[in-house]
């Protein structure tokens, strides 16, 4: 009787609690039911809010996420790209190291990043090293990192694709007898005629 009545987590818990006598009771069996189930909406009403205080999991938190940072709300956006979008823009808010340049640009375009600099005055060459089937986003890339590098400086962007390539060599000998000694009437060959 008592597994037909409480079904709830928090209810089967709370009945830990106290004697076993309320185990044939309905009545009791019933309330702890009631409490359980409250309890257990409430936990999952806190485990949510909690999920929205981090974009990485935030769902319907993102809308404060982006007030909070100043960006535009668009709710037509997928999730992921939102959570992209507000992951990058509070990454983008310290000064920007050539680690932080990785970081960030590794966010936006999930793929490894690899930045090196100096390689012309003023200016830095970005590696995406793209190992996937995935279609990789550079107008995203390049959106993101002119939105984060000093406007001093100039880049470029190099995507890495390391694909295997087999290479062999051979060779063959051919050998042609050609007569060097004799006579030859136009339109004939040694052997015959064309």
């Amino acid at each position: 009787m008592k597994d037909e009545i409480v079904t709830s987590e928090s209810a089967r818990r709370m009945l830990g609690y106290v004697l076993p006598i309320y185990d044939f009771d309905r009545f009791m069996l019933t309330l702890f039911q009631l409490a359980g189930v409250e309890v257990d909406e409430l936990w999952q009403w806190v485990h949510e809010i909690r999920q929205q205080a981090f974009p990485q999991t935030a769902t319907w938190g993102l809308r404060y996420w982006e007030q909070k940072l100043g960006l535009p709300v668009n709710e037509s956006l997928p999730i992921e790209e939102r959570r992209k979008r507000i992951i990058t823009w509070m990454t983008s808010e310290w000064p920007v190291t050539r680690k932080r340049m990785e970081k960030i640009v590794s966010e936006a375009s999930g793929v490894s990043a690899v930045v090196e600099q100096n390689i012309a005055p003023y200016t830095f060459r970005v590696y995406l090293y793209w190992d996937r089937d995935a279609v990789l986003d550079l107008a995203t890339v390049q959106n993101v990192i002119e939105e984060t590098k000093p406007a001093h400086l100039a880049y470029e962007l190099a995507a890495v694709n390391p694909v295997q390539v087999g290479i062999s060599a051979s060779s063959r000998t051919y050998e042609i007898k050609q007569l060097f000694c004799g006579t030859f009437l136009s339109g004939q060959r040694p052997g015959g005629v064309y």
